[in-house]
């Protein structure tokens, strides 16, 4: 029965998948095998091997994102296996699903900076906002409940975003411009000058658009290309105060302006959003007694500025009709967070992890009316490794909030390499999301209050093997499932937000990786969900815009060693989809190609072009909103 939900290019993918995929591009050859030295910094907030790592993740690395030219953070995570997304159109709000997770119960980080809206309709994180990916230097993805180690929003799993690399100096300006109107400029710079290293960069992006409202009834002379400007900023600086201490300060700036489409404006006014993100980090770290312990004390703020213009009706004194008006609503989010972070050495095999956090979330809306809650964290974390080969943490965490009262997180990961061939590996964990103030206390409008709101709360197991048959190539698969209680969504009976809702959610995920050799590596993986919501009635129901049938693949080639190819694709099954006309909606299966490549022409020049959607697909990732068509892009970067 599963095979014949299959679509043909469903399965040629599978097929394709099979041999694999996953790399990153030396100066001269192509590798795409895990490599036993590489670094993961999200699953145990420090620097671990990912050979020694129990929790499921994924790295991106800055020389993958550079191979298969990826423009922004969410192109990037929606080839990742378990990594779903779900987006109003290209301009509209973005959201991914980790293993069907909820996007408010993915904490989002940059550079450690949480970035959860405290406005937003939960505490989401709206990719598109992060704009394009100016010198981000790594991607990281740690899967299950980790809230033992992250607190609040970390109940379906991390993503974490990494810019500025202080380690590769020179200064490089890139130009690109592609289908839509694209233009791209950016320019960045990184140095060393005595004990002072320093990155800066910064990007202005214009994008002309599409219409992306797939409604019938709309005259053809009212479809408009939705515009979308970004201005970027972003830097980080660090400073070696002596051999024991160095402070560091790192930002970033997002300035946008995208134009939408709201299905439900039939006003003659257009519908477009302006927002302002920044987020900064300052941190004085300390190594002391030989290195054997490690400290960070952080200060950290993230900044969300967003009005949304729209166009509504307007009545008069005997509700009637009286003619139309542009609405504009602002909200206005901020957190605020300390971390005393450290880790203890003295043993090789047995180091020890703690600290202490607060954090405070403030938010306002239409009514000017400011409101705050915070939360104070105490967490543990114990290594207990055996014989370079057995892998063990046990993790504690205890976070008392000022609105919802405590909650206590566990977390235990495990991995076992039985020799270079074969291992195991798993993680148990509980998890906890937290309202936000938009929740909490509404927009004094439309949006009422509840006092009576309890935080949600999940528990979930992952459970996998990696195999190295040769030398060159890996398969992992594994089983995961969680579950969630106390699910937050919005009650059409009270107009606040309510406890309504459960879910639980299981599945599989197979990855596999090749070298074939010097010059190609393949790559895929395999993701199967099964996403269910109990609702009211007591049934457990689809959730929306999952699809049980996920499949990547990828294909890179080095024929030289000043040029890359690279070709990938993505397919999702159906997905149910709901909408006030029409609660049950199916959304149509697809499957996309990319393809990309690079030319070095010289130690200053390189040119790089990408075809998205290669064969033009139409699709949704939902109900009414078209995605672009096959687009080109062609870019030049200059080296100084």
């Amino acid at each position: 029965m599963m095979l014949q939900q299959f679509s043909k290019k469903a399965i040629a993918l599978a097929l394709l998948s099979a041999l694999s995929l996953s790399y990153s591009v030396a100066d001269q050859r192509v590798e795409t095998t895990e490599n036993d030295d590489e670094i993961i910094f999200t699953a145990n907030r420090s620097a671990s091997l990912v050979s020694e790592v129990g929790s499921q993740s994924v790295v991106i690395t800055g020389q993958e994102i550079q191979n298969r030219q990826y423009h922004t953070a969410t192109e990037a995570l929606m080839h990742q296996p378990g990594v779903i997304l779900s987006q109003n159109g290209i301009n509209g709000p973005s959201s991914l699903f980790i293993r069907g997770a909820e996007s408010k119960n993915t904490l989002v980080l940059v550079d450690g900076v949480p970035l959860g809206d405290a406005m937003g309709t939960g505490r989401i994180v709206d990719f598109g906002l992060l704009g394009a990916l100016l010198d981000v230097n790594r991607i990281e993805v740690l899967k299950g409940p980790q809230s033992a180690l992250y607190g609040s929003s970390a109940m379906g799993g991390v993503v974490q975003i990494f810019t500025n690399n202080l380690n590769q100096s020179g200064t490089k300006l890139r130009l690109m411009a592609g289908s839509k109107g694209t233009i791209q400029t950016s320019a960045t710079t990184a140095g060393q000058v005595g004990d002072f290293r320093y990155s800066l960069g910064g990007l202005i992006e214009n994008i002309k658009g599409i219409d992306a409202t797939t409604a019938t009834s709309k005259p053809i002379n009212t479809y408009d290309r939705d515009r979308n400007k970004n201005r970027q900023l972003s830097g980080r600086f660090n400073y070696l105060l002596t051999e024991e201490l160095d402070l560091d300060f790192a930002f970033t700036y997002n300035n946008r302006y995208s134009e939408y489409d709201n299905l439900f404006n039939y006003t003659d006014f257009n519908d477009y959003n302006k927002s302002k993100l920044f987020t900064g980090r300052l941190a004085l770290n300390g190594s002391f007694l030989e290195d054997q312990w490690t400290s960070t004390l952080s200060y950290a703020l993230m900044k969300l500025d967003r009005d949304s213009y729209s166009g509504g009706d307007v009545y008069d004194e005997n509700w009637m009709p009286a003619g139309t008006e542009q609405t504009h609503n602002r909200f206005h989010g901020k957190t605020q967070t300390v971390n005393f972070d450290n880790e203890l050495s003295f043993y090789e095999d047995f180091k020890t992890r703690f600290g202490l956090a607060y954090q405070k979330e403030e938010g306002s809306g239409d009514n000017h009316r400011s409101h705050s809650q915070n939360s104070k964290s105490i967490y543990l974390e114990q290594s207990l490794d055996f014989a370079d080969r057995f892998f063990n943490t046990a993790g504690i965490r205890y976070d008392k909030n000022s609105k919802f009262g405590s909650k206590t997180t566990y977390r235990l990961t495990s991995r076992y390499n039985f020799n270079e061939m074969f291992a195991l590996k798993g993680s148990f964990g509980t998890g906890f999301t937290t309202p936000n103030i938009y929740q909490i206390f509404g927009d004094g409008q439309w949006v009422k209050s509840n006092d009576d709101l309890k935080a949600e709360t999940s528990r979930g197991y992952d459970f996998g093997i990696e195999l190295k048959p040769v030398s060159n190539a890996v398969i992992t698969m594994s089983v995961f499932e969680t579950r969630y209680k106390n699910m937050i969504n919005w009650s059409n009976a009270n107009s606040n937000y309510s406890n309504l809702d459960r879910a639980k959610m299981k599945g599989f995920e197979a990855v596999a990786t090749i070298e074939v050799n010097d010059q190609l590596a393949l790559s895929g993986s395999y993701t199967y969900l099964d996403a269910k919501e109990r609702k009211g009635n007591g049934e457990y129901e689809k959730m929306l815009r999952r699809p049980k049938h996920q499949i990547t693949a990828n294909v890179a080639y080095k024929p030289m060693a000043n040029l890359t190819l690279n070709a990938s694709a993505i397919y999702y099954g159906e997905r149910k989809d709901s909408t006030f006309e029409n609660p049950d909606i199916t959304l149509k299966s697809f499957a996309l190609f990319d393809v990309a490549g690079s030319y070095k022409i010289n130690e200053t020049f390189e040119v790089d072009a990408k075809i998205q959607n290669l064969f033009n697909k139409q699709y949704e990732f939902a109900d009414g909103y078209r995605e672009r068509g096959r687009s080109a892009y062609i870019g030049v970067t200059i080296s100084l």
